[in-house]
């Protein structure tokens, strides 16, 4: 924001995020192409995504009362877990190592793309360990149930502190979400004592099946005690790599059918860049994989392990047939309403064409008034309908509106535009005094008018009014 720019500390941030990204090149961290510079404003320019961050595909799949898939889950982490050995081997031009660390490795900044690309993003609040500590008023930056006991505390981290914020995103990904988040910081004063003590990512919800070795993994990397977690990424990622290697493929395809699945093939528009590219598989290759990307429940994979299998159901035949006979019906009728009423008229009555005053030529022989008194009745009802389709209005005269002449009724629903909400810290966000998530939210539909914006956290709250318009962005920045 620009009064961030005269904030050294706020510049400082920026400038080492985009220090530390711009030298990292990994297919699944985001491409950083430039920091710069405009009038005193500060700012990165990073690669376009077209896809939805792991927090609002928890939430969509918790909508619908699904959780997502274990081998889907973990194949995404285990394509995190690369991008973190990668990031915590980074060596300086003395060949040693940097001490890298993300050090918020949460759902919202972990992105799956619509072409089925896992990208790790916002290095923010990243640091190499013997860089300078930068804090914002005392604040301990990071989402809460993503950050490990030691950080909280403020004791020193090293890199087995992305293995417990990742080993905390497997979790909320199985389950469908973490075990506590800000607000039992508030109405649990002994939580830290808790997650120190193991008790809290070690224990599933009983209606959920966890496979034994995600459960593993999870309770590996989320150990109260740096020393009982896994010693490095690599270990992490090796353990991840061994239960994919037991489970069906997830590739690109199942990711871009997954995604296609939960969200459908809406393209995000901007009024600076085109439409976002959407990679289009053939059908054929989701055959085999549909078990993986369905919206399978855990208690339908309990199921298909005890081998209770669902009946097929007749319904789309029963369907197909009665499409088919309502077609006919329809066809029928309309052809009767066609053909059978014409032969069905009465044949003493002109057609219209005769009688019609536009195209009736006028008689070369006077009539005699017996021969009008004897015409004028049969002409009595046509000419009323035909003067008001075909007759032009007389002199003087002004013409009726036809039905088609009828100004269009305006559409009386309502718009919607979208809100974002942009937070230094982890908060809750309210809006007209009811929660509506956690900070960040990431283009959330707002009906159109006046609102109150507010974020709650461990420091107050803060209230913002805003005016959303039809078709736009509002933007909210707390930071």
């Amino acid at each position: 924001l620009p009064q961030h720019s005269r904030d050294p500390v706020f510049v400082k941030l920026l400038v080492r995020e985009a220090t530390i990204a711009a030298n990292l090149d990994h297919p699944n961290i985001v491409d950083t192409i430039e920091l710069s510079e405009n009038d005193g404003e500060y700012y990165i320019v990073m690669e376009y995504l077209s896809g939805k961050n792991l927090s609002e595909i928890l939430d969509a799949l918790r909508l619908r009362t699904d959780n997502l898939v274990p081998q889907i889950a973990a194949h995404l982490v285990y394509e995190i877990a690369d991008a973190l050995v990668y990031l915590h081997e980074q060596k300086d031009k003395n060949g040693k190592n940097r001490g890298l660390l993300h050090r918020d490795i949460c759902p919202a900044n972990i992105m799956l793309t619509r072409n089925g690309a896992v990208k790790l993003i916002d290095f923010g609040i990243s640091k190499e360990i013997d860089s300078e500590p930068i804090t914002l008023n005392g604040k301990t930056l990071g989402t809460p149930a993503f950050i490990s006991p030691q950080r909280s505390l403020g004791e020193t981290i090293d890199q087995r502190e992305d293995i417990y914020g990742l080993g905390a995103v497997l979790y909320a990904m199985v389950v469908g979400a973490p075990p506590f988040n800000q607000r039992d910081y508030i109405d649990t004063p002994d939580l830290n004592d808790r997650i120190l003590k193991n008790s809290l990512y070690s224990v599933f919800p009983p209606t959920i099946e966890v496979p034994k070795d995600i459960a593993k993994i999870i309770k590996t990397a989320t150990a109260g005690q740096p020393s009982k977690r896994y010693h490095d990424m690599r270990a992490m990622h090796a353990a991840l790599r061994d239960y994919l290697n037991t489970q069906p493929i997830v590739n690109t395809t199942v990711l871009i059918k997954f995604m296609t699945d939960l969200f459908g093939t809406e393209r995000t528009h901007s009024a600076f860049m085109a439409d976002a590219p959407i990679a289009k598989p053939i059908e054929e290759d989701f055959l085999e994989l549909t078990p993986i990307v369905s919206r399978i429940h855990p208690k339908a994979e309990l199921d298909a392990a005890r081998g209770i299998t669902e009946k097929p159901s007749l319904w789309p035949i029963f369907a197909f047939f009665g499409l088919i006979i309502l077609f006919l019906g329809l066809s029928g009728y309309y052809l009767y309403t066609q053909f059978f009423e014409q032969q069905g008229e009465p044949t003493n009555v002109a057609p219209q064409t005769q009688i019609s005053p536009v195209t009736q030529q006028p008689p070369k022989v006077k009539p005699t008034p017996e021969q009008v008194q004897d015409t004028a009745a049969p002409q009595e009802k046509p000419t009323k309908v035909i003067n008001e389709t075909f007759i032009p209005p007389q002199q003087g005269q002004k013409p009726e509106p036809t039905k088609a002449e009828a100004p269009p009724q305006p559409n009386k629903k309502p718009g919607k535009g979208t809100l974002v909400v942009r937070c230094e810290s982890w908060g809750w966000i309210h809006l007209n005094g009811k929660a509506i998530g956690t900070c960040p939210i990431n283009g959330k539909p707002v009906p159109v008018g006046e609102h109150v914006v507010e974020l709650q956290d461990d420091f107050g709250s803060i209230k913002q009014k805003i005016t959303v318009k039809a078709g736009k962005r509002v933007t909210v920045d707390f930071r």
